[in-house]
């Protein structure tokens, strides 16, 4: 055939799952390379290299199987050199190292439904990488309920790339004002005391996960090692150094990002762990530095081609505390604004930092609210009068003050920024919380789901994910997702907060009860409303006594604030006790602007069943914006519900009963 669209790389032991996926590229316009009785004997021969060359993409099927085949292994390196590389997972295993970090798609448990919204992603992975080499009209058109952007404003479009794919698409566009030429960077080894074999595995291994991490998230960068320190610097361009050392059982390291024309130190960090947990230091240490380089050097940061080195010493420390503290990330963003305020991206970021001022967990009083959402606002005007491709800056102008009234055009702006801006995992992120919030779960996973392959250094887009997983019938993803956090993304509130509420609703309310009798021996897991938890978890460890622990939720919620309320009547339905979750969630004030979502999880599937739900979402004003938005939310086809949903998102509008 002529250039085929897809190289299925897979073992021999799958040959019948490969078939599967064979067939389903066909059926949806794809033509597929893949030959069984090649397979058959394992022979890599210049016919299967051939296709391997020509193939326009590289979709590796990961099983127990194929991740022991040295040929499966070679056809995935080289279609991820080759920056063509559509992974996926087709049975619970642990991938090779080198694709550990890669975003995957699991499809272990898709039986060939066309309609599946992870195989869509994965068709769509598929496409994007394919669009790259052809112009192909088979491909222009993408399937789904929304509309890509324009070729001329877009990098890729919405649907989940794969990473190999991510990368390849951040690194060729700007709109307006383009970065100067990605510069060198040269990781030298760590220096380390002779002897001292830990430190020596910590050097030599943080080099490759890092070279493996910025070269998996940005193409752009002129990345390459250094096999002694201080050999094979170039003229020009910066160097990562530093040095190890164990001692007692601990280990130390420091990091510098030094220039390499005046040996300025530009960045610097220090790291340490116990010596025991030397893989997940080097992991968190390769991680956070692949995390600076990226945002300050990498394709999205349009940094002036002048800018000063003092003021690129000030965007490296905000890049280091842009994810995990937005105060110090804020102070550092607004000093190099001042300094430069022709700088669009750095400006961007400063505007989202202070947006992410405000919010039940950051310590701003509700009623300065609005004051943080309107500075923050002004700012990303600002940045998109310099860039109109700031995507970070449409995020913070889809915050709307209106609430649920506000949700639509709130959609609209996100969607806006994602045709400007592919690329910014804030504006996904922010999309699939609004459409969780109206009952859209399906499309709001998915939408978490590019969130966190564009920005894997993200805790909040981690949590995100795991949160749609695992309260959508998919908890191993979500503890998996939760585990990688856990290792290479550590200190994150979100996550340590899902951590304990999976823990207690879905396998272990043991070890949430333990949380809960004695925080200070958990330490990661973190919650609120013990009141509201405790007698939860004591129901879910002894079923025979919900009734009377049911009673003890419902008394303790009267006295807390809507958001315990909220988690009462979840409390409750989980428990089976609809009657006393409906007379809390009747009372109820209309919030599905911040707690929506807490209606559409999969266990309170009897909440929405009952007749009493039409009278809920009534209350809560959601019809008003179902039939704005003309969409039916996802609960309408759910088996069970003892109302009827309108026919048609039109239905909606006058919606008076079930």
């Amino acid at each position: 055939m002529a250039r085929p669209d897809v190289f299925l790389s897979y073992n021999r032991q799958d040959a019948a799952r490969a078939r599967q996926f064979a067939d389903a590229f066909a059926a949806a316009g794809l033509t597929v390379w893949w030959d069984t009785a090649l397979r058959s004997g394992e022979h890599y021969d210049a016919v299967t290299e051939q296709a391997l060359a020509d193939a326009r993409s590289v979709v590796v099927l990961w099983s127990q199987h194929s991740v022991e085949s040295r040929w499966v292994r070679a056809e995935a390196t080289e279609g991820e050199r080759l920056n063509k590389l559509v992974p996926v997972m087709i049975e619970p295993c642990k991938r090779p190292i080198m694709f550990e970090l890669i975003q995957t798609a699991d499809l272990a448990a898709w039986h060939g439904a066309a309609d599946d919204p992870v195989w869509r992603g994965v068709v769509e992975d598929v496409r994007q990488v394919v669009r790259r080499g052809t112009d192909d009209p088979r491909l222009a058109v993408v399937p789904g309920p929304v509309s890509p952007a324009p070729r001329s404003l877009r990098r890729w479009t919405l649907p989940a790339l794969g990473a190999a794919a991510v990368v390849a698409a951040l690194g060729g566009w700007t709109l307006f004002h383009r970065a100067p030429a990605a510069p060198h960077v040269m990781v030298q080894s760590l220096k380390f005391a002779a002897g001292d074999g830990d430190a020596r595995l910590l050097s030599e291994s943080l080099s490759t996960d890092l070279a493996r991490i910025v070269v998996g998230n940005d193409t752009t960068l002129d990345f390459t090692e250094a096999s002694e320190p201080g050999q094979g610097r170039k003229a020009s361009g910066f160097a990562v150094t530093g040095n190890a050392q164990s001692n007692a059982g601990q280990m130390h390291a420091t990091v510098r990002l030094v220039d390499a024309d005046s040996g300025s130190i530009l960045w610097s960090r220090e790291f340490e762990a116990p010596a025991a947990e030397a893989r997940t230091l080097r992991l968190q240490m390769a991680g956070k530095i692949a995390e600076v380089l990226i945002c300050a050097f990498g394709s999205r940061s349009k940094r002036p081609s002048d800018i000063d080195q003092a003021t690129l010493k000030l965007f490296l420390s905000g890049c280091e505390s842009y994810h995990t503290d937005w105060p110090t990330a804020r102070g550092y963003l607004e000093q190099v604004v001042a300094r430069r305020p022709d700088f669009a991206q750095a400006r961007g970021m400063y505007a989202a930092a202070i947006y992410w001022g405000k919010g039940i967990y950051s310590g701003v009083p509700r009623s300065q609210w609005a004051e943080v959402v309107t500075r923050a606002q002004n700012e990303a005007r600002k940045a998109l009068e310099l860039d109109p491709g700031i995507g970070v800056a449409y995020f913070v102008l889809s915050e709307n003050n209106r609430g649920l009234d506000g949700f639509p055009e709130s959609i609209a702006m996100s969607r806006k920024g994602i045709a400007a801006d592919p690329s910014t995992s804030e504006l996904h992120m922010h999309l699939s919380v609004v459409l969780g919030n109206l009952g859209m779960a399906a499309e709001a996973l998915r939408e978490s789901e590019v969130a966190a392959k564009l920005d894997p250094f993200s805790r909040l887009n981690q949590a995100n994910l795991a949160e749609g997983y695992a309260f959508n019938g998919r908890l191993t993803l979500a503890l998996k997702v939760l585990a990688d956090a856990r290792q290479n993304l550590p200190g994150e509130f979100y996550t340590a907060l899902l951590r304990f509420e999976i823990a207690a609703r879905l396998n272990d309310p043991a070890a949430a009860l333990a949380a809960l009798s004695d925080p200070a021996a958990h330490p990661d897991y973190r919650f609120e409303f013990p009141e509201v938890w405790r007698p939860f978890v004591a129901a879910r460890l002894a079923p025979n006594q919900a009734a009377k622990h049911a009673a003890d939720i419902a008394a303790a919620a009267e006295a807390l604030p809507d958001r315990a309320k909220v988690l009462a009547v979840r409390n409750l339905v989980q428990l089976g006790q609809i009657d006393a979750a409906y007379r809390i969630a009747l009372a109820l004030p209309p919030m599905a602007e911040h707690y929506g979502f807490s209606w559409f999880s999969d266990f309170m599937a009897p909440f929405r069943a009952d007749p009493r739900f039409a009278r809920f979402v009534r209350q809560q004003r959601l019809p008003v914006v179902w039939a704005r938005l003309a969409q039916l939310p996802d609960f309408c086809a759910e088996p069970g519900l003892r109302w009827k949903c309108p026919a048609s998102p039109a239905g909606w509008a006058g919606f008076t009963g079930g």
